[in-house]
């Protein structure tokens, strides 16, 4: 795996003259207002450290529903905010859209990971690169806009699938390897960490190629160990790659049919031999197995129930989710009176819509404002 050149935030309009509206009007006129629009006044990256979850249902919900046309939204992956750095993970279904009504654009983008070939991790990758390429070939023809770069890293089942995408983006081949490399710059360095889940294989000489987790080392006041466990399979050298986590991100799949998940008896296993784990976050749920009855509750609590460590704090992931990794805290904007959010199915302290899907126990009622300057949301305890 080679390391990324180091690359300095860009904006795609670095000079404009004196006069910014009218080189604008004139942009406008030779019909790249959508390049304007998309690229851009950068959205404000919040100061601060965050990792974003952006998943709710796994992709083997819905049997015999078109995955991508499925009713209740699965959406896909994770964004990591670290020093002003955006980083996405699996853009999977519906993931683009969430990015947006969460006030991001493309241009916000430094690096994108995806875990392995499968849709709903990285179905949204063609979106975010036909916004780049459209920016990339109004830049042959106008010297005022600097298309970004951005480095992509996935593994070759992937390369091979989305190849007509990926000609304007850096890509850099996924490898196991024992040390951290840098991501950008010192401040958070990963290491791509080989997993059991079988993927779509492109070709004969990737058909043994692994699908990845990936371990973060992230320099906040302490030294934060992030790991995202990706889909896997539970197996014994699980517990050994991600021993050194504090915080993990797993994906339970089923509670006990999914061959391709870690399934619930996985997630105890790993989560009760990481001794220094602080704070559990499950995502990627079957639909069928956890939409009715406050199944993800139950669930949840009964991992706390089995749980060794008492002090580990278990919460339930869904769409726009969010931690702040400086001091742990827990955020869930309320998807009814903030319209720049995914419905997160939660009661809301604004005493909005009872939610039909679920609910997360854990939850103190609380009223502030963020660092998003976002407004009423959930702290989970």
């Amino acid at each position: 795996m080679r390391k990324p050149q180091k690359a300095t935030r860009s904006i795609f309009f670095a000079n404009l003259g004196n006069d910014p509206k009218n080189q604008l009007s004139k942009i406008a006129k030779i019909g790249i207002t959508d390049v304007v629009r998309k690229f851009t006044d950068l959205s404000k990256i919040p100061e601060g450290n965050y990792l974003i979850v952006m998943k709710r249902w796994s992709g083997n919900s819905f049997d015999g529903v078109p995955i991508a046309n499925a009713r209740y939204p699965l959406g896909g992956g994770y964004i990591l905010l670290c020093d002003q750095n955006c980083i996405v993970i699996d853009p999977g279904i519906n993931f683009f859209q969430a990015f947006q009504e969460m006030g991001f654009k493309p241009a916000d983008i430094d690096v994108i990971l995806i875990t392995h070939n499968h849709l709903d991790h990285r179905k949204d990758l063609t979106r975010i690169s036909s916004a780049f390429l459209r920016s990339f070939n109004a830049s042959k023809k106008h010297k005022s806009i600097i298309p970004k770069k951005i480095t992509l890293y996935l593994n070759n089942n992937t390369r091979v699938t989305l190849s007509a995408a990926l000609d304007h983006i850096n890509a850099e081949i996924l490898e196991p390897v024992n040390d951290f490399a840098n991501l950008r710059g010192d401040f958070i360095k990963f290491k791509p960490v080989a997993v059991d889940h079988p993927q779509e294989v492109t070709h004969p000489d990737f058909q043994n190629e692994p699908s990845y987790g990936f371990i973060f080392k992230i320099q906040v006041p302490k030294d934060l160990i992030l790991g995202i466990t990706g889909d896997t399979r539970y197996f014994e050298d699980l517990e050994e790659e991600f021993k050194s986590v504090s915080v993990l991100a797993t994906h339970i799949g089923s509670i006990d049919q999914s061959n391709n998940h870690l399934k619930l008896e996985g997630v105890l296993k790993l989560a009760n031999s990481l001794k220094r784990l602080t704070h559990l976050i499950m995502t990627e749920y079957d639909y069928d197995e956890f939409h009715l009855e406050n199944n993800r509750v139950k669930t949840t609590d009964f991992i706390k129930s089995e749980l060794k460590k008492k002090s580990v704090r278990v919460i339930s992931g869904d769409v726009s989710l969010r931690m702040n990794l400086n001091n742990r805290k827990v955020f869930v904007p309320c998807s009814i009176c903030n319209k720049s959010m995914l419905n997160n199915f939660l009661y809301c302290v604004n005493k909005c819509k009872k939610p039909i899907w679920f609910d997360i126990k854990n939850i103190v009622e609380k009223e502030e404002v963020d660092e998003f300057g976002q407004g009423i949301h959930y702290s989970v305890k």
